[in-house]
């Protein structure tokens, strides 16, 4: 069968199933979803960065009442548009037809990654964003027109304006490419390189800048401030008596002894009457002194977080709940996974005294999404660590073809 046959069987399936999952759940809606309306409706951008406003907005403004529908669409049409590109990847990274094929197949016509493209969240086109990200930096490698620095930065620029989480993107790529511009062989590519990811990072600067304007801190939103105090309350870091500012030490001694300030043992509630009040900026202080004065407690709460995150399951949705325990990878699994396969590259990279700089690409970013999720973001591991599964799948593919064919790899 044809390149162009097995594409249409990926794509046909694919659509069809999303379909029926459209007419079977709709519009996927939560309390995160009215944030992204709310930053468009009022024009506030403390909460949320400005691409996934403004693609409600668009579609508010084509498609009026109707505008959530038109987001799932746009998702799923930029969704299905990926699978070209990842089957194209699975391929070029040395993967054989039939591999390439069913990795691609799986990937598109799963339920966990189908029924999550139907919420008004981020993490879906990030995903999607993450594979023509991947592409870019494959054509770079092989050395292609600026062109693709081009798309690369425009790509970027929309995955971390779209989830601040995802700015991770940035420091791995300079590493990666900085290291490639030091090797002769590779100077070209990683020069080019370099310049996109430099330039996204000093329009990432300047909006951080103009956050810092408004809100008086220095980020790209006030969400991941708001999560480190989360995390810090959670684990008993942050206190009524570890707190140094007295009114707010008052405040929540006196608030934390109501308990219906905590629906179900969360502290949301708490977390946003405390920033209505005394502020980001008072926020930010406390949780900056509780990390300099007890970092074996911030260490600990890592590792706590680590080990909760590894008994969830990737690819996970409460839609077909009788059968999530078969179509969801668990989360230690996948760690396992990344840990062998990484203690295998580097050994290899060490036999060759060659640089597979792709390969390395993309286990740095699932690690880095990994740690981004562990260290920085609330309890919700599997929804968060969703953006890396093409990434997980680009590995699961290099495994199988070095296993089969291990000269045909050599990126």
């Amino acid at each position: 069968m044809t390149r162009n046959g097995k594409l249409s069987i990926i794509y046909g399936l694919s659509a069809a199933l999303a379909a029926v999952i459209c007419i079977v759940e709709g519009v996927g809606f939560t309390y995160d979803s009215q944030s992204y309306v709310d930053a468009w409706d009022y024009l506030n951008f403390y909460w949320r960065t400005p691409t996934y406003p403004l693609l409600v907005g668009l579609m508010k403004i084509i498609f009026g009442k109707g505008f959530l529908w038109g987001v799932i669409a746009v998702q799923n049409l930029v969704f299905l548009l990926s699978l070209r590109y990842l089957y194209d990847l699975l391929l070029w990274t040395g993967s054989s037809e039939r591999t390439a094929f069913w990795l691609t197949l799986l990937y598109g016509v799963h339920p966990g990654i189908l029924c999550w493209n139907n919420y008004i969240m981020t993490e879906y086109l990030a995903v999607s964003l993450t594979i023509f990200i991947v592409w870019e930096v494959k054509a770079i490698l092989e050395g292609s027109s600026w062109k693709s620095v081009l798309l690369l930065t425009v790509f970027l620029s929309l995955l971390v304006f779209l989830r601040p989480a995802q700015i991770y993107f940035l420091p791995v790529l300079l590493l990666v490419f900085f290291a490639m511009s030091l090797a002769k062989k590779s100077r070209k590519q990683g020069i080019k390189g370099l310049s996109g990811v430099l330039l996204t990072s000093l329009l990432a600067l300047f909006y951080c800048g103009i956050f810092q304007a408004h809100y008086g801190v220095f980020a790209p939103s006030g969400v991941g401030i708001e999560n480190q105090y989360y995390i810090g309350r959670q684990h008993g870091l942050i206190t009524p008596g570890t707190i140094r500012n007295r009114d707010m030490a008052e405040f929540l001694a006196q608030y934390a002894s109501n308990p219906e300030n905590y629906p179900k043992g969360y502290f949301y509630k708490e977390m946003g009457d405390v920033r209505d009040r005394f502020g980001i900026i008072a926020i930010r202080d406390e949780v900056r002194l509780s990390r300099a004065e007890t970092p074996e407690g911030w260490i600990l709460a890592a590792w706590e977080r680590l080990k909760a995150s590894a008994s969830e399951r990737l690819l996970n949705h409460g839609w077909l709940d009788g059968v999530r325990e078969v179509v969801g990878i668990r989360i230690s699994a996948a760690y396992l996974f990344l840990i062998l396969f990484g203690g295998f590259i580097v050994v290899r990279m060490c036999m060759k005294r060659r640089a597979p700089w792709f390969t390395l690409t993309v286990l740095a970013l699932i690690i880095a999404n990994c740690a981004v999720t562990v260290l920085g973001a609330q309890n919700d591991w599997a929804r968060l660590d969703f953006p890396s599964t093409p990434l997980l799948f680009i590995l699961i593919g290099l495994a199988c073809t070095m296993m089969v064919r291990p000269k045909s790899v050599s990126s």
